[in-house]
């Protein structure tokens, strides 16, 4: 009879990650999701490792997106990022696995389902 009762719970789990998959792939292929990971003191100012947001960007770029985390975030996570109206020289930003120094810079096209990650230098010994 239990052994009745692990299938079902099986099953039951295994349902639930399918829903959960589907539901987040039909998101992401509506342009909803946008994953941004921050690293080290972004990570500190926004509160959160991974930031899955629903930002209207489809035909936008780093700068809007950068300016829009701004906004969201607050002054911390701007001085963080900016000195003098510009992005900082040590801030390396990964957009699906290439830097965007090598692409456009903050020019870069960046739409709601990719995959972008905030790194600052990192200190210390």
């Amino acid at each position: 009879m239990s052994y009745n009762i692990e299938y079902y719970n099986l099953y039951r789990i295994l349902y639930i990650k399918i829903v959960f998959c589907i539901v987040k792939q039909i998101k992401s292929r509506l342009g909803v999701i946008m994953i941004i990971k921050l690293f080290a003191g972004l990570k500190d100012a926004a509160g959160s490792l991974k930031v899955e947001a629903d930002f209207d960007l489809k035909n936008g770029n780093i700068e809007e997106l950068l300016n829009i985390l701004v906004k969201k975030y607050g002054d911390d996570f701007e001085e963080l990022l900016f000195k003098d109206g510009s992005l900082r020289n040590s801030i390396t930003i990964i957009l699906n696995g290439k830097n965007i120094r090598f692409i456009n810079g903050t020019k870069t096209e960046v739409s709601n389902d990719d995959k972008v990650s905030i790194i600052p230098p990192l200190f210390g010994g």
